[in-house]
């Protein structure tokens, strides 16, 4: 059963939000890598000596990444048992938590260690991590909440720890709400195409449904490709008509299932016979079927394309 357009966006949300949380993870768990880099083998610099703990270096991003394998797992369940996507409000309180977490520790860092401002210092571009990556939420309204909750910590910052808020303080926070704006463009266009492809191909689904039992794929794929529009050309064309002989009188004994299992025995033969010679099923007309060899799909010999001659399934004999 062909799932409905909605199902099929949920689904996409799901795998998009699952592709986000992965390279969180791998993003916070490189940075673990490069710290046991930098301690064993580079001399660190001694102003990060002196504000180095095991919160600032460590417990952040092994918080992070223990927050984000759960989400996994949740992503992971919800695409197994097939279910709808993650209420929105759901979506906000994650948003809120991964902004936090940064600003936590920015918080911390400016508390115990005065003489660091940390609002110079790189874990402010973990904010922009986060913002970059909510484009994958295809969604612009969280992808400007977390723009803004991120210009809102910064603003916070400034003036209430250090006391000041100058023009490149406004600078830097104007920066980050830009781009949560600008991520969430991004995703509404990003979403915008899903939606088209979607919608497209729910709208070839359901004519291919309305014609499939009387006309062929083939056929159904040209009036998609055209809009409906059926191109007049001159064409070398064979037509074949194909009939059940004494039908009637071999449907007048028999129930009506085995009446269908008989039509659809001989047609399956049908079908994959004149398929093999590039042949096309027009029609099927009750017990018979029209068949043509050289349109729309051009043949240069088509009334020389050889056809097996026994097409009848035992069953009639």
């Amino acid at each position: 059963m062909k799932l409905t357009f909605q199902q099929q966006l949920n689904e996409e949300l799901l795998r998009s939000e699952r592709k986000r949380i992965i390279i969180l993870i791998v993003i916070f768990s490189a940075s673990i890598g490069l710290r046991l880099i930098n301690q064993f083998f580079i001399k660190p610099d001694e102003e990060m000596l002196r504000i180095e703990s095991f919160s600032t270096i460590w417990l952040f991003p092994l918080v992070l990444i223990l927050f984000e394998s759960f989400s996994l797992l949740n992503i992971n369940s919800r695409i197994k048992a097939n279910k709808k996507r993650i209420p929105l409000a759901l979506q906000y309180i994650n948003a809120g938590i991964e902004i936090c977490l940064p600003s936590l520790i920015i918080l911390y860092v400016a508390k115990e260690y005065r003489f660091y401002n940390v609002l110079q210092s790189p874990a402010i571009f973990i904010y922009f991590i986060f913002i970059i990556l909510s484009t994958l939420r295809l969604n612009f309204t969280l992808s400007f909440f977390c723009g803004l909750l991120a210009s809102l910590s910064y603003v916070s910052f400034s003036y209430f720890l250090y006391d000041h808020f100058n023009t490149n303080d406004a600078a830097r926070a104007f920066i980050l709400l830009f781009s949560g704006i600008a991520a969430g463009l991004v995703a509404k266009q990003i979403k915008h195409g899903i939606n088209n492809s979607l919608h497209e191909a729910e709208k070839r689904h359901k004519v291919e449904n309305l014609f499939g039992q009387q006309i062929s794929s083939e056929i159904a794929e040209k009036m998609l490709e055209t809009d409906g529009k059926i191109e007049t050309k001159r064409m070398t064309v064979a037509v074949m008509f194909i009939d059940i002989r004494n039908f009637t009188k071999f449907a007048a004994g028999r129930s009506p299932e085995e009446i269908v299992h008989y039509q659809n025995a001989f047609f399956k033969i049908v079908i994959n016979t004149v398929s093999k010679y590039n042949g096309i099923v027009h029609q099927f007309l009750g017990d018979g079927c029209m068949i043509t060899f050289g349109a729309p799909l051009a043949l240069k010999n088509p009334a020389g394309t050889p056809v097996e001659s026994s097409v009848v399934p035992k069953a009639a004999c």
